[in-house]
């Protein structure tokens, strides 16, 4: 036996041997990718780890100008007098406005609903400020608000779900498809960026293989290797499944929990809208999964799906695109923001 192990002994050591000889050599000959983080007109990876990226503040896209703060909305002033009622709009690119210019998201529609219909009811005049990111999860959304919207004194959060907003990571099925990022860069903000709480394997990517630039050059060079030891590539695919997971509905019940203690801390009501998809359809879990949450946490909610139902007849008329399932057209974020007001209404928070 004692044999045995001094033959693993030396197999181990001639193997860390032999990694840290090529990998001195590719340092040596700087043979690794040139990874940068992205730096390009309209997006930019963010300091902050459960963010991951973010909009470039005064960025143009599409004819429409990104805010002070980096968001699609006019900009945003942190003075509040006492008679601006604000309201944060949290979201990922369906709260943004995919394909809908500014000025017609349902957060611009709203805002000029509340201010022209309570125009006589008093002083008191609303602000409706839109935080929403292509992209984002739950995760993101709350730290956002934290991090970001907290500091302009909201009275009102409007948390917007879409089912895949319970990824682990934000944008994560963008990566391996029609990502903004280059394949090098994707594999660097993965491991960046991945929250490693449920896998010592990811906290080993993260922390030891991504800063050694042999294991970048064996990404690089063999993408079968790359996609199989990558957990970005198996999230991916794990995310063409609409069942729901244990670590989804951990990921929601986690991040309600911190919506339920800034909600106390800070004083502001919170309201929840479950977007469907357009064909109408609403069985999926995470929508009566994060319903359910939000009636153990006190947090009022809808499906937005009814509110479609009663408006049109054919979910087609909603669509920015025959492709696109997802993302309404001007008309659907017209009726998106009646149906918040609405909602607003129901619960007696309207001044």
């Amino acid at each position: 036996m004692k044999g045995f192990y001094k033959n693993i002994i030396v197999c181990v050591g001639s193997i860390l041997i032999t990694m840290l000889f090529l990998e001195g050599v590719v340092r040596l000959f700087g043979l690794s990718p040139d990874i940068i983080d992205y730096s390009g007109t309209h997006w930019r990876l963010s300091r902050n780890a459960k963010i991951v990226y973010e909009r470039t503040p005064y960025a143009i896209e599409n004819g429409d100008r990104i805010n002070n703060f980096g968001f699609k909305d006019t900009d945003f002033v942190l003075t509040k007098d006492q008679y601006l009622v604000r309201i944060v709009m949290l979201g990922d690119s369906i709260t943004e406005g995919v394909s809908v210019r500014l000025g017609k998201t349902f957060s611009d529609r709203l805002e000029a609903l509340l201010n022209g219909k309570n125009s006589s009811a008093g002083p008191h005049r609303y602000e409706v400020m839109n935080f929403g990111v292509g992209g984002y999860n739950i995760e993101a959304e709350i730290e956002t608000l934290r991090t970001k919207a907290l500091q302009f004194s909201p009275d009102i959060v409007i948390l917007n779900f879409y089912r895949n907003d319970a990824e682990p990571l934000p944008g994560i099925h963008n990566w391996y498809n029609y990502s903004f990022l280059t394949e090098k860069q994707r594999l660097k903000v993965f491991q960046r960026y991945y929250n490693s709480r449920n896998s010592y394997l990811s906290w080993f990517i993260k922390n030891t293989l991504s800063r050694s630039h042999l294991y970048q050059v064996l990404m690089d060079r063999f993408p079968r290797l790359r996609r199989r030891i990558s957990l970005a590539y198996i999230f991916a695919l794990r995310h063409e499944n609409k069942d729901i997971t244990l670590q989804e509905r951990a990921i929601l019940l986690e991040n309600m929990e911190k919506l339920a203690r800034l909600r106390d801390q800070y004083k502001f009501n919170v309201l929840i809208c479950i977007h469907p998809d357009l064909l109408f359809y609403d069985g999926f879990p995470n929508n009566r999964i994060l319903a359910d949450i939000a009636e153990e946490l006190r947090f009022p909610y809808f499906f937005m799906y009814r509110y479609y139902q009663k408006r049109v007849d054919n979910p087609v008329r909603l669509q920015v695109n025959a492709q696109d399932k997802c993302h309404p057209n001007e008309l659907g974020h017209q009726i998106v923001a009646e149906a918040l007001y609405e909602e607003l209404g129901r619960q007696g928070w309207l001044r």
